[in-house]
């Protein structure tokens, strides 16, 4: 029986998919249509991911999905283009569509670049509107808080609303930066509801001193294609994600160094690709280090069976960690760092190990000794996948959701 009937906007959806966060809007959307009418408005497909077909993602029938908003183009500038010139763009888009469709109960925003567009065109029809905040897009002008090759040392709830005075870049793009940080936390406030991916989200939010209800919802993954599967003992360590500042594939490469043992797996490129290929052999272990380059989104389970830990060194604050998730789903123990949202799935020891950002010898040790133990191995991914299947069971996601939904309508009504 269809409760409620939202219309879900976010800039991406499958198989246009440009990081995790369209995999996280399409699992969300599919939980929520199990009980209630879903629309999805999205932007045009770029094009750019041939290898992902649709079919591989279940479609339910409250489900319909309307791919209207053109690709950006024009004299503009890249960036404004993929971001003030998109605001303006998504608000036409989503405006016209609510002229059209009758009894819409509510717009959920599912990634921040609708968000303008999305309070926009609510406060025009005079409908509730929430957003998931599954970044720190609204804190910080670059999203990584990872700057110049060094660590931000203020990555804090409190710190993050300072950080922007080191990063700005040049006098010339500050006044656009500042500008571009109002409006994006102008029209998240005005949201009537938030809905944040991690504790250390929430916190973010508070410390930037957004008041409207917030609640931690965490993201979902496909327990189906992310199966548990018994371990392997291949002495394979996986790293997965991109090879860009932040990341911390620099200290994969030097924790792997220092464990000494195994073949290290890392799946992913970016912009310091060359730069970390050439650090492997610096350290001596360009023989036990393969980089796969990208790969398609189905083949991941894989790779991660056939490996006996995970590697995310995160060296900033990471809103989650989708990785983290996905590891623990296939029934595999992960190596991760205390600045991750995803630290609410972690426990210490129990399902992965949990390190400082810069201990490198810490996290070579765990490598070390994980590979080495078989039970250890096992016991830490049947720890994994039971946290997975209690914490982010789809149907328990989907009912926190719709009494968040709930909640925001009745306070509206």
């Amino acid at each position: 029986m269809v409760q409620l009937k939202i219309l879900m906007t976010t800039e991406r959806f499958p198989p246009d998919v440009f990081g995790g966060g369209e995999y996280s809007a399409y699992f969300a959307a599919k939980t929520i249509a199990q009980n209630n009418e879903v629309h999805i408005l999205t932007s045009m497909d770029s094009g750019k991911n041939d290898n992902i077909k649709f079919n591989e993602f279940e479609i339910p029938s409250n489900m319909h999905i309307h791919r209207i908003i053109k690709p950006s183009g024009g004299m503009l500038p890249e960036y404004i283009q993929n971001h003030e010139a998109y605001y303006v763009k998504s608000f036409r888009a989503i405006n016209s569509f609510l002229k059209t469709q009758t009894g819409i109960d509510l717009i959920h925003s599912l990634s921040m670049n609708m968000v303008t567009g999305s309070v926009q065109a609510c406060k025009k029809q005079k409908l509730p509107v929430i957003a998931t905040v599954n970044d720190h897009w609204a804190t910080c002008f670059f999203r990584n808080h990872y700057w110049d090759g060094q660590v931000c040392e203020v990555c804090s709830s409190d710190g993050l609303k300072e950080c922007i005075k080191g990063n700005a870049g040049s006098i010339v793009s500050i006044p656009y930066v500042k500008q571009s940080m109002k409006i994006r936390k102008h029209f998240l406030k005005q949201c009537d509801g938030l809905i944040a991916i991690s504790d250390k989200v929430k916190e973010i939010l508070r410390a930037n001193d957004f008041s409207q209800p917030i609640k931690t919802i965490p993201i979902l993954v496909d327990t189906n294609l992310f199966g548990y599967e018994k371990p392997r003992y291949t002495k394979k360590v996986l790293f997965i994600g991109r090879i860009a500042p932040g990341k911390g594939v620099d200290i994969a490469l030097k924790a792997f160094a220092a464990a000494n043992i195994g073949k290290l797996i890392i799946v992913g490129t970016g912009m310091d690709l060359n730069k970390c290929k050439k650090l492997a052999h610096e350290l001596g272990i360009g023989g036990k280090v393969e980089f796969k380059g990208n790969i398609d989104y189905t083949k991941i389970p894989e790779l991660i069976h056939s490996s006996d830990i995970i590697l995310a060194p995160f060296q900033r604050v990471e809103a989650f960690g989708r990785i983290l998730v996905e590891a623990n789903a296939c029934g595999r123990g992960v190596i991760t760092t205390d600045v991750g949202g995803g630290q609410m799935l972690i426990k210490d020891s129990e399902n992965g190990f949990i390190f400082s950002v810069k201990d490198v010898k810490g996290m070579g040790k765990a490598i070390k000794k994980i590979l080495s133990d078989k039970e250890l191995v096992r016991n830490l991914g049947v720890s994994g996948r039971k946290r997975v299947e209690d914490i982010l069971n789809p149907e328990r996601i989907s009912r926190q959701i719709e009494s968040f939904y709930n909640k925001i309508l009745d306070s509206k009504s």
